[in-house]
């Protein structure tokens, strides 16, 4: 391309923005991007076309709003709109746009939204994220028919101290969460449709990074967690009878090689002793270890990692080389001890390969499953 072009296209492109700029003291504007129907109609803007707006011999007009109202309110708030040719269900192609960006666009046969929609009114929810303009689109045009401002009603403020955060959460059959925070004590909220609530959990001497939820065998909200001691303890967390949950010894040791995990499937702490894995787990309300010892197929191999799952399931993982074709590459591979195995599966890839090795492998156990994390890094001499 010539330089003279590049130029010329670079004015035309600072002239553009300078354009789009000058209104910016006229204070806020809110722009509708229209779709096909603003373009000229089923005909096209071009020669033997409708023109803008047309209505391309349908026997309907471009549309025309007269009001809109209200213009303000929660999201949720239904919206009326009237005028005429404002589309209907027997009519293809049509939709309400809202939004300056065009955030929703919804048709007559959005039930969740529309709740009528005629070619002279039209009643519908107004839908969160959008906020600003309202257009209407048919095929022979578009029609700007107001602008809706969404207001805000907060919830009661739920002051948490400072820095805080979740450290567990489970959900219960009946739709309720429950998260541990982790203040001093522990805080268990629970969240349902129709209410909160805020209880202590009575726990000390533990390692905080440790404490579970999971659901007992009646579907209860309880937890464990690990002693400070070594070897940890683990300690159960019953429910004390005013919403909140009381720690209770075990008398069940682990090593101070463990993974852990519980959710709605139940809890687990797995332990690895010279290389041989044991699991307890809790059964009639009381610990104990059911599984193990059971040898690691592969302790030594490099980046090993271990991870659990609720339902009772140890998985290991580490790294390996995947190829030199054309450069360096590792990969993480997997094996998994299953609920009621006796020995491992067969190792699989449960990850990408990376360029050039991977530096790290861990799992983090996230509700009913469990994430595997890993890092990689280039070391090319170029």
């Amino acid at each position: 391309m010539k330089r003279a072009t590049l130029l010329t296209l670079l004015a035309a492109a600072l002239c553009a923005q300078a354009c789009l700029n000058t209104g910016d003291d006229r204070g806020p504007t809110t722009q509708v991007h229209f779709g096909q129907g603003a373009r000229g109609g089923s005909g096209g803007s071009g020669a033997g076309g409708s023109g803008a707006g047309g209505s391309g011999g349908s026997g309907f007009d471009p549309p025309a709003a007269s009001g809109m109202s209200p213009t303000s309110g929660e999201y949720g708030s239904v919206v009326t709109i009237t005028g005429s040719n404002l589309g209907s269900s027997a009519r293809s192609d049509v939709q309400l746009v809202l939004g300056g960006g065009g955030e929703v666009v919804l048709t007559p046969t959005d039930s969740d939204f529309v709740h009528s929609w005629t070619e002279d009114q039209v009643s519908f929810r107004f839908a969160f994220p959008a906020e600003g303009a309202v257009a209407i689109e048919t095929p022979q045009g578009a029609a700007l028919a107001g602008d809706f401002q969404p207001t805000w009603s907060p919830g009661t403020p739920y002051p948490i101290a400072p820095g805080a955060s979740v450290v567990s959460s489970v959900a219960t059959g009946s739709g309720e969460l429950a998260v541990v925070i982790d203040t001093t004590p522990p805080t268990l909220s629970r969240f349902s449709a129709s209410a909160h609530s805020d209880a202590n959990i009575a726990v000390s001497g533990y390692r905080k990074e440790t404490l579970r939820l999971y659901l007992g065998e009646t579907l209860e909200v309880v937890g464990f967690a690990l002693s400070d001691t070594s070897p940890p303890e683990i300690l159960q967390l019953d429910p004390d009878g005013n919403g909140g949950l009381v720690a209770n010894a075990t008398g069940v040791t682990v090593s101070e090689s463990f993974v852990l995990a519980g959710g709605a499937s139940g809890a687990v702490v797995w332990f690895s002793e010279n290389d041989q894995w044991s699991r307890a787990r809790p059964s009639a309300g009381a610990w104990s270890i059911d599984k193990g010892p059971i040898a690691d197929p592969d302790p030594s191999a490099p980046d090993h990692a271990a991870g659990a799952t609720s339902d009772g399931t140890l998985w290991i993982a580490h790294s390996v080389d995947s190829g030199t074709l054309l450069d360096d590459m590792e990969r993480p591979m997997c094996q998994k001890l299953g609920p009621s195995d006796t020995s491992f599966g067969g190792s699989f890839a449960c990850g990408i390969s990376m360029d050039d090795y991977i530096t790290s492998l861990d799992f983090s156990d996230r509700g009913r499953g469990t994430v595997l994390r890993y890092c990689g890094s280039d070391v090319d001499p170029w």
